[in-house]
């Protein structure tokens, strides 16, 4: 019997806690700073993998721009299909 509460009370603390972290992101202006938030942290990755090759193969740094353009490129390419994925369910929230 006393398992059984436990079990029910563990059970209601997840529930309260999944409401609590997913009921935000069923509107559709949250899903937009969600989308956002994606990008960013995608577009910081890229360019700090942009930095650390620099870093590492100091030759590229007299090709800048053209590992500036492909790092551009990379996330033009990456954020669309992000903003694809994401943008479909966020339109289905409207």
């Amino acid at each position: 019997q006393e398992e059984n509460r436990r079990w029910l009370r563990n059970l209601l603390r997840a529930s309260f806690a999944l409401t609590v972290v997913a009921v935000p992101f069923t509107y559709s202006r949250a899903g937009v700073v969600g989308l956002a938030v994606v990008l960013a942290v995608l577009f910081h990755s890229i360019n700090g993998m942009k930095i650390t090759l620099v870093d590492f193969f100091p030759s590229l740094a007299g090709h800048i721009t053209a590992v500036g353009r492909t790092s551009a490129a990379i996330f033009a390419v990456s954020a669309l299909a992000v903003t694809a994925i994401m943008g479909k369910q966020i339109i289905d929230l409207l």
